[in-house]
């Protein structure tokens, strides 16, 4: 938790995963959205250091690759519980809402229509 210690959205997104990820009875998905690609990675990492797996949907990915990365994410066979991305990848045909209602904005995007 070190990594976390100077930021504040780090410690909370902390008390977050308590409450979703690591608690057996309230186990569930959940995004995490971000303007930007920086802030995108230092979350990644420090998820990373807890040894919490994610999927990532990055900008540099094909359509297909996104869609393939959804679809893991979306699977009931999946261990995965956290999908990163940025507002700009994410608004790109992915459609996550019917199986995660659980959204984390880092920071707020540019226009409301981006998360919705």
């Amino acid at each position: 938790m070190w990594y976390a210690l100077h930021s504040s959205k780090l410690r909370y997104l902390g008390k977050i995963l308590l409450k979703t990820t690591f608690d057996p009875e309230k186990v569930r998905q959940w995004i995490g959205l971000t303007r930007w690609p920086q802030i995108l990675l230092i979350v990644e990492q420090w998820l990373m250091l807890l040894d919490i797996e994610v999927i990532v949907i990055r900008s540099n990915m094909t359509s297909t690759e996104r869609i393939e990365a959804a679809d893991r994410f979306n699977s009931k066979a999946s261990t995965v519980k956290i999908l990163l991305s940025t507002y700009q990848t994410y608004s790109t045909r992915l459609n996550l809402h019917p199986d995660c209602a659980t959204m984390v904005l880092f920071n707020p995007p540019e226009n409301g229509n981006q998360i919705f």
